[in-house]
């Protein structure tokens, strides 16, 4: 019983973190988790104030995509340049013996 209760719980957590739509770059998306927390954070306030704090989040949940994106990236192209960096030390290595 309780493995199909985690079962139950894990499949409940990836559900609320799934996109909710699909968006052409992965730096806008919203999940449903996202679209919860938005509005709890604006329950009882005025549509406008909704709105403005809604943009808000989304920005900054954006803009913290696209810094892990870059760092991503920055990690790969380091990763790529040390094995060609040491591939090249062993073709060096090799003719010199």
């Amino acid at each position: 019983m309780k493995k199909r209760w985690m079962f139950f719980l894990a499949f409940g957590i990836l559900a609320l973190c799934r996109p909710a739509f699909a968006d052409s770059s992965p730096a806008n998306r919203q999940t449903t988790f996202n679209n919860v927390t938005d509005y709890l954070a604006t329950v009882g306030r005025s549509e406008q104030d909704k709105k403005e704090i809604a943009k808000e989040r989304h920005d900054i949940r954006r803009e913290a995509r696209l810094k892990s994106e870059a760092r991503q990236k920055r990690v790969a192209v380091r990763k790529r340049m040390k094995a060609q960096e040491e591939s090249i030390m062993r073709k060096v290595r090799t003719q010199n013996n």
